[in-house]
């Protein structure tokens, strides 16, 4: 990818006189974390695509409001929820558009893409991997540009991804089980 630029109008003292523009370039990034799943990789995929999951693996770090109750990411669904950090803290809107879907074995995926808050770009996609029978290989990748705080949003992105994921295995754990 190729780095961006923007521009910082930089002003003495606050109200003071400009001292003039600095640019600052920003480079994308991405975070990719795996796990597997004693789960069919369909019946993953058919869970990634429901509300009720999203609410599931982010709760505790992050909390949603005002998303549809009828929401499933499906191809071409755009979809707007208000983010909570800790589920407590009101941070900014977090928008989203479903761009890209496959369903077709032995590979499944759902891709996602839009702003929100500091972060300018944000391309994640979710696959799920036929393993054999009962296991499929899960992957969580973000490519993420936030201005000007893309360390600190990859860093975030990482601990999220495997907190997320311990979710995911522990709700795959409760199905295989039973």
């Amino acid at each position: 990818m190729v780095p961006t630029c923007f521009q910082i109008a930089i002003r003495a003292g606050g109200w003071g006189r400009w001292l003039g523009l600095v640019s600052v370039r920003t480079v994308p990034s991405s975070v990719s974390v795996r796990t597997e799943f004693p789960i069919e990789a369909r019946r993953a995929y058919e869970l990634a695509q429901t509300r009720e999951l999203f609410l599931y693996v982010t709760r505790g770090p992050m909390r949603f409001t005002g998303i549809p109750e009828d929401l499933r990411f499906e191809l071409g669904v755009k979809f707007s929820a208000r983010m909570w950090f800790l589920s407590v803290i009101p941070a900014w809107r977090h928008h989203g558009d479903v761009t890209g879907f496959t369903d077709t074995p032995p590979r499944f995926e759902i891709q996602t893409n839009g702003p929100g808050g500091p972060v300018k770009t944000r391309n994640h996609t979710l696959t799920f991997e036929e393993r054999g029978p009962d296991h499929c290989l899960y992957t969580d990748t973000i490519g993420i540009e936030s201005i000007p705080f893309t360390l600190p949003t990859r860093i975030f992105a990482n601990r999220f991804f495997h907190y997320r994921q311990s979710r995911w295995r522990k709700l795959t754990k409760g199905i295989s089980d039973s």
